[in-house]
């Protein structure tokens, strides 16, 4: 449900556009995308998981157009995957999750190998990546590696070459 903020839904007895959705199903090697879009958002959320319901129309889903021919079918009851194209961000920033401390901070280190302990401005996290608004530098440098006893200005001694996970 948190999520609808990305999305474009057109309101009720409208006719402005929805958000661009890609409908995908694993049929072998044949070619299995349907081009939809969002065309509304139906009444409740789903109370338990907090989900909302999407209807996505896809135009000619049975391949009786010319340029949809040899297509498959996108039958009724068949399990797909929809992606769905959100909102452009500007002036935003992802870093992996595993950087970010104390809900709002990430280190980094400075051109003197000093920690440096910034607040940061979430805009939307997931569970692999966190977009920010504002707080990091174009050329910041985040430290992953788990330190303890840590403050700002505390030196630190990089590891050249290694790929630290």
């Amino acid at each position: 449900y948190e999520d609808l903020q990305w999305l474009e839904i057109p309101e009720f007895n409208t006719q402005s556009a929805g958000s661009e959705a890609i409908v995908s199903a694993d049929m072998g090697s044949l070619d299995a995308n349907w081009q939809g879009q969002i065309s509304r958002i139906l009444g409740e959320v789903e109370p338990k998981g907090r989900m909302a319901r999407l209807v996505v129309t896809v135009k000619d889903p049975y391949g009786m157009q010319a340029e949809q021919s040899g297509k498959p079918d996108l039958a009724l009851g068949l399990f797909v995957t929809v992606k769905f194209k959100g909102k452009l961000l500007h002036d935003v920033v992802t870093i992996p999750r595993i950087t970010l401390r104390d809900e709002n901070t990430a280190w980094v280190m400075d051109q003197d190998q000093k920690l440096r302990i910034k607040s940061v401005a979430i805009i939307r996290d997931d569970r692999d990546d966190v977009i920010l608004s504002e707080g990091l530098l174009e050329g910041d440098l985040l430290i992953k590696t788990n330190l303890t006893g840590v403050s700002d200005g505390l030196r630190l001694r990089p590891v050249v070459g290694e790929n630290i996970q």
